[in-house]
């Protein structure tokens, strides 16, 4: 269903279709637990009334000041954990990677993962999203590449931002939306499988 608040990832078509098929994927891992349910991205900006573009500001480690860049993830959806007590909440931004970025950028302006994981630290580390999203809920942040080595490079480049461990950048690989596309099969292991971290152990998202 048509939504105003149901935005399209930025970039080519290919980059678009990744992002859909990480968030669909998940959604229908989420059908089928009667202990989850999905929330979709739609629900999420229609109830803050914003859209996923947020300036935040964050020092730039090159010159040491203090500089301001829209922040976009690819997109955004959250869980909800049925539980005796009570139901759980968690949300979590999507950012995926064909391998076109680069883990570090000579000028700030270009979107690096470096830049990425700066604005991250301030977005989630300091909270911003509370203001920006109008949740009280925990955010995590999950990066899907398209092999491996760009996922160690990525947790190797947090690892030194954070040296003390990240708990809210989490990292998969999904090798069929690299250089030989294809349309891939259900993704469960999304929501069924570990997330890895930097200097912390595994993260397991269908759990609380």
């Amino acid at each position: 269903m048509w939504s105003e608040h149901a935005q399209t990832a930025a970039g080519p078509w290919k980059h678009g279709f990744m992002v859909s098929c990480i968030t669909a994927s998940i959604e229908l891992a989420a059908i089928a637990d009667p202990n989850l349910e999905y929330i979709p991205q739609e629900e999420i900006l229609k109830r803050a009334n914003i859209t996923l573009r947020y300036p935040v500001p964050f020092q730039n480690p090159k010159t040491n000041k203090t500089e301001t860049r829209d922040l976009i993830p690819d997109a955004i959806f959250g869980l909800e954990y049925r539980q005796t007590g009570g139901s759980k909440y968690r949300f979590f931004l999507v950012e995926a990677d064909r391998g076109t970025e680069p883990t570090r950028s000579s000028k700030f302006n270009r979107k690096s993962h470096h830049r990425n994981f700066m604005q991250y630290r301030e977005y989630v580390g300091r909270g911003l999203y509370k203001d920006h999203l109008k949740l009280t809920a925990g955010v995590m942040v999950l990066n899907v590449t398209t092999n491996q080595q760009t996922t160690n490079n990525m947790i190797d480049l947090v690892g030194e931002i954070s040296p003390k461990g990240n708990s809210y950048l989490l990292f998969q690989t999904c090798e069929q939306f690299g250089g030989y596309f294809k349309p891939p099969k259900l993704l469960t292991e999304l929501l069924l499988s570990n997330w890895q971290r930097s200097r912390l152990g595994n993260s397991y998202i269908a759990e609380t």
